[in-house]
């Protein structure tokens, strides 16, 4: 008993020194932290001056004071960022390529159409005097090379294609529609005689737009094909008579339906009819005979599902021949022949060609009695009336540029036709030619 009331003194004793112990330390703390509060007051007032102050002015590197500069914007990198695009110089750039001029182009650069003569001693030709100026005709000679214009009274008419008469007396020289006209349509025919005098027209009571004409073996007439301007009927027939002027209509639209229209004339060889290869509506193709001295129309027979004919008649009159397109083969056309009255219709022969690209055959025309040129594929090409021999007339780099069928010469038996050329110096300016091809040796020139 009394070892624990002496160890129940000691341990009051040991908790009592270790009160008087807390307390001593926590008076010893209160009156040092009395004295760090002025301290601790004047860092946090510096605190908040220093974060007034801009964020590019350092407080130990800037002065502050009455003679003390401010620092110029290019002492502090951060003042940069508010520098003008004017105080920042901008390099030079190098200058564009200067292009290389487009070379003034001429006569026989801008070709538009080109005929020859049936004596082959000349080739008219439409084109400019320079680039952006009007068409003119334009004379060739070929025994001495020299051009002259054609027209006495030039610069009356914009020509836009021109053709010879058979018999070489008489041109005849189609004029630029309206601008709002189709390409590949004409305003009016003009008529001059060969040597560029007597100019008259030939269709001015004609108010329609001309879409196809040609002229009749015989030199007399003019067969038109026309669209009238005020309105969507079918398209009309006209022959004009050269030595009157007189047009007369002939109603080969009565066959069509809405969407339909002509497309292509074949002179009988006497002159004394026309075959018409047209569209009775769209992509549906026939082919009418009309009879000049009798005034009728009449349906000659046409294999069915094929698009309008191209007709071409045989030299000595008993045959009609065409060329036309089945609508499910579009790149194979094929050559038909009947007689003159419509019987014995046949297919002869079947084009093919493998790089063929859609495009029907155009602008049959005789070469001799048994041969036969037609434009296909961008390029002439000829083969016998049995359509056997087919072979190409023009090279693969050249493409001709039609208007009609290449006119060609009895005399010197030479093909005159316009080529397109895109040299590579002229960014991508086309260049039109006059090609001529001599059809005994095939060898081919431009001027």
């Amino acid at each position: 008993m009394r070892r624990l009331t002496a160890l129940l003194k000691g341990l009051a004793g040991f908790v009592t020194l270790a009160i008087l112990t807390v307390l001593l330390v926590s008076l010893f703390s209160r009156a040092s932290g009395s004295q760090q509060r002025p301290n601790q007051a004047a860092g946090v007032a510096a605190a908040i001056e220093t974060a007034t102050q801009p964020a590019f002015q350092s407080p130990v590197q800037t002065p502050i004071g009455p003679t003390a500069q401010m620092p110029t914007p290019t002492q502090t990198p951060a003042d940069r960022t508010f520098q003008s695009p004017v105080q920042t110089p901008v390099p030079s750039l190098a200058p564009w390529p200067t292009p290389t001029p487009t070379p003034e182009l001429g006569l026989l650069e801008l070709v538009r159409d080109a005929a020859i003569s049936p004596d082959g001693h000349q080739v008219l030709f439409v084109s400019q005097q320079s680039t952006g100026e009007k068409e003119d005709v334009f004379a060739l000679s070929l025994d001495s090379d020299q051009v002259r214009p054609f027209l006495q009274r030039g610069g009356e008419i914009r020509p836009k294609r021109v053709d010879w008469s058979p018999d070489g007396r008489t041109v005849a020289m189609a004029t630029w529609t309206d601008p709002w006209t189709e390409v590949g349509s004409y305003h009016d025919i003009y008529l001059a005689d060969a040597q560029g005098s007597g100019l008259l027209n030939l269709t001015a009571s004609l108010d329609e737009i001309i879409q196809e004409f040609a002229w009749s073996p015989d030199s007399q007439s003019i067969a038109c094909i026309t669209v009238p301007k005020d309105s969507m009927n079918p398209d009309n027939l006209w022959v004009c008579r050269v030595n009157t002027q007189e047009c007369v209509r002939f109603a080969v639209r009565a066959f069509m339906l809405s969407g339909g229209g002509m497309g292509y004339l074949a002179w009988a060889p006497d002159s004394s009819k026309l075959a018409v290869g047209y569209e009775m509506q769209i992509a549906v193709g026939r082919l009418a005979l009309v009879d000049l001295a009798a005034g009728t129309t009449g349906l000659l027979p046409q294999p069915a599902d094929y698009g309008p004919p191209d007709p071409l008649w045989f030299p000595d009159g008993s045959r009609i021949a065409f060329f036309a397109t089945r609508l499910e083969r579009l790149a194979e056309p094929d050559f038909w022949i009947m007689t003159a009255q419509g019987q014995e219709l046949h297919k002869v022969a079947e084009l093919r060609y493998p790089e063929a690209a859609f495009r029907s055959v155009s602008l049959p025309q005789w070469l001799s009695d048994d041969r036969i040129a037609f434009y296909w594929e961008e390029a002439i090409w000829s083969m016998r009336a049995d359509g056997s021999e087919l072979e190409r007339l023009t090279p693969r780099e050249m493409t001709p540029s039609l208007l009609k069928a290449p006119s060609i010469s009895r005399v010197g038996h030479r093909m005159a036709f316009v080529v397109r050329e895109y040299p590579a110096g002229l960014l991508g300016q086309r260049i039109s030619r006059i090609a001529l091809l001599d059809l005994a040796d095939k060898s081919l020139i431009t001027k």
